[in-house]
C-alpha cells in the first residue's frame, strides 16, 4: 500500500460523519487485487478498519450490488490475512521501543 501514514483508512463508529470520506479512500483498495504478503502492521490495521465498514454494511451509495458483493468477499479474505499476520507476531519480528 505504501501510503502517507496520515491518510490511512480509520473506522470511528457506525454513526460517524466521516464514514463517507473513509469509504471513498477505501474504494481504491477494495477495487485492487489482494496482495500476497503484507509486512507492515499499518497495512494490516488499515485492512482491519476497512473490514469493519464492510462487516457493518456501510457502503457508498455509488457502489453497485455487484461491487458490494465483491467487497464482502474481499472482507472475508482480509480477515484471514489479518489473522495470519497476527498469528505470526513473536519476539523474532518485533522491536522494543527503547
Amino acid at each position: 500500500m505504501n501510503k502517507n501514514e496520515l491518510d490511512r483508512i480509520v473506522f470511528f463508529s457506525e454513526h460517524d460523519m466521516a464514514n463517507g470520506h473513509q469509504l471513498e479512500k477505501a474504494e481504491s483498495i477494495l477495487k485492487s487485487e489482494i496482495q500476497d504478503d503484507y509486512k507492515d502492521i499499518n497495512d494490516i490495521l488499515e485492512l482491519y478498519n476497512l473490514k469493519k465498514y464492510i462487516d457493518r454494511d456501510l457502503f457508498l451509495k455509488s457502489w453497485s450490488s455487484e461491487d458490494i458483493d465483491s467487497f464482502k468477499v474481499k472482507a472475508i479474505s482480509y480477515g484471514k490475512i489479518i489473522g495470519r499476520f497476527i498469528a505470526n507476531i513473536d519476539e523474532t519480528n518485533t522491536k522494543p521501543n527503547n
